[in-house]
């Protein structure tokens, strides 16, 4: 396990030019992640190896994936925080960018989900009951399907493939037509 925390390098630049030092943000950064995985994760899990903490300054999706690859990670765990509107228009959103640019699966977990591992000094205990796959029939869709199967044969989980097909427009101009001639 590798946790990853991304300082924005404006709020680096910020720290040094307030006579913090350059490496202010970077030293609290790993402080607080040392405390929170021996709170969330280490005193709880004692079947696995100690996670290691890595602190990047720079675009969030690129230090990221970067880090992905250079570890050659399996999965990326990340959450959402659910920025709509304006802000995500303007901002974009990091998971999003991540998601479209990743090579390896990337599980996305919404910032008010139910907990989904119980964490405990045994092995973990996950509840997945189902794992839905939509498919689009498009390149990667035979890579899509296989990981799915391989997930849920694993945690013993029903598959469920999802394919949605828009409604043609032309049913819709024929249903409006026949509407306006019954009229």
């Amino acid at each position: 396990l590798t946790v990853l925390t991304v300082a924005d390098p404006l709020l680096v630049d910020a720290a040094a030019a307030a006579h913090y030092g350059g490496h202010f943000v970077e030293e609290e950064s790993r402080r607080e992640m040392e405390q929170f995985v021996v709170s969330t994760v280490t005193s709880k899990a004692r079947w696995m190896r100690p996670a290691d903490l890595v602190v990047a300054t720079g675009p969030p999706q690129d230090e990221i994936l970067g880090c992905a690859r250079r570890l050659s990670s399996d999965l990326i765990v990340m959450g959402t925080h659910g920025v709509g509107g304006y802000r995500k228009m303007l901002f974009g959103s990091v998971t999003e960018r991540v998601l479209r640019h990743s090579t390896v699966p990337v599980m996305a977990t919404p910032l008010r989900a139910e907990e989904v591992v119980t964490l405990s000094g045994k092995a973990p205990t996950f509840r997945i009951a189902t794992v839905l796959a939509p498919v689009d029939f498009g390149p990667g869709t035979d890579r899509q399907v296989r990981m799915a199967a391989a997930l849920a044969a694993d945690f013993g989980a029903l598959l469920l493939f999802v394919h949605v097909v828009p409604e043609p427009r032309a049913l819709t101009r024929l249903t409006e037509a026949v509407a306006s001639q019954a009229q």
